[in-house]
């Protein structure tokens, strides 16, 4: 078997097991927080929030890492909806247009782990938040995809920008940097290239486009 589909297995069903329990301890905290007057409201509310989080980055790093999650995920509004749970409890504010015809959207299930992939690594360079714009269409008949971040950023760390290059070893690999590794062998697979800028840590962007179509866009 293919060793990057077997990562995949794997993180498919450590995901799925978590979702299911954390859920549970979430659901759990929401039933005592109305059955009792005794505890706290704030920290109710908190530990509610953060169980909730939780889930939610959990499902988002299953369609992300994971093997057969990204088969539901083909239409740019079930997009949108990953990103808008993964996002809540980081302080980015979300703008996603596309100009994919009702023809086309499906297009989007091909890239969706990609996309996935690339705007954990922007918002991991916004600690602070910021505002996030994500741009999907067709180019001469191709499919391309604008993630554009700008806010007070501490940067792309540049063992993750290498990483998304190509540009690392196998044994420069870490759990820091791995994000990046497999967001460009998943590239590779679906012959796919990245343009990237960075701007004085204000502004990060990358632009996904498949293979048949190379215009610079930066």
């Amino acid at each position: 078997m293919d060793s990057l589909k077997l990562a995949q297995l794997m993180c498919s069903r450590l995901c799925h097991d978590l979702i299911t329990r954390v859920g549970a301890i979430s659901t759990g905290l929401e039933i005592i927080s109305e059955n009792t007057d005794e505890v706290d409201s704030e920290l109710m509310a908190l530990t509610v929030n953060s169980a909730h989080n939780a889930v939610q980055r959990l499902i988002y790093y299953r369609a992300a890492f994971g093997f057969s999650a990204t088969g539901n995920i083909d239409s740019p509004a079930k997009v949108e909806l990953l990103l808008g749970g993964y996002l809540k409890s980081r302080k980015v504010n979300l703008k996603f247009i596309h100009g994919l015809s009702n023809d086309n959207q499906d297009m989007v299930q091909k890239y969706a782990r990609i996309i996935l992939n690339c705007v954990a690594l922007i918002v991991e360079a916004a600690p602070y938040g910021g505002d996030l714009n994500i741009d999907i269409k067709t180019e001469k008949g191709g499919f391309m995809c604008h993630i554009d971040m700008k806010g007070d950023l501490v940067g792309l760390k540049p063992e993750n920008k290498h990483a998304l290059e190509g540009r690392l070893s196998d044994s420069e690999i870490t759990p820091y940097n791995v994000q990046g590794y497999l967001t460009n062998l998943l590239m590779d697979k679906k012959e796919v290239r990245l343009t990237f800028m960075e701007n004085k840590k204000k502004h990060i962007a990358l632009t996904i486009e498949n293979t048949q179509n190379t215009a610079t866009l930066f």
